[in-house]
């Protein structure tokens, strides 16, 4: 459990720098307007600009807050799992042992649930940053990161490795 909350800290700050590093960007538009235009052809207006870095740290702030919820939620999984019966010759009670091995692996379930909303939409906030060289690179980079989840989530040995098999 210790190392599932380690790594939604680790991207929870993660998240706080990425969206600290955007909303730096906002006080030099223009800078950013003419380093696109220069190395991609890729000029906007500086409106536009803003309402792009503006979509990117929604997305990032989205996951940041998943990512802390699912650091919570592995908290009370712990919690639960560290009162969990069993340890004491009078916890012999088969339907109580049951009901909060199941409420663990839920909380757990949850946890990894959100944990993986904040892991896409890291994601999907790199494939927004195609954006500012334009709309077919927006909409390419999108596409393909859509894509590459579907395979993650519905295709991969790892999906098949996971299946239970019982």
């Amino acid at each position: 459990m210790s190392g599932l909350r380690a790594n939604t800290a680790f991207f929870a700050s993660s998240s706080l720098i990425a969206i600290g590093g955007m909303i730096a960007v906002f006080g030099n538009v223009e800078r950013l307007n003419t380093i696109t235009a220069d190395l991609f052809g890729a000029q906007g207006m500086v409106e536009s600009q803003e309402v792009k870095l503006l979509v990117i740290v929604l997305i990032l702030i989205y996951g940041f807050l998943k990512f802390v919820w699912s650091q919570r939620v592995f908290g009370y999984c712990s919690v639960v799992l560290g009162a969990m019966p069993g340890d004491q010759e009078d916890d012999d009670d088969e339907e109580l042992n049951e009901r909060e091995v199941k409420r663990a692996a839920r909380l757990n379930s949850l946890a990894a649930r959100s944990f993986n909303k904040g892991l896409r939409s890291i994601s999907y906030a790199l494939a927004t940053m195609a954006w500012f060289l334009g709309p077919v690179p927006f909409l390419l980079a999108v596409t393909l990161t859509s894509l590459m989840m579907i395979r993650r989530e519905f295709a991969s040995n790892t999906r098949e490795a996971l299946k239970f098999k019982g």
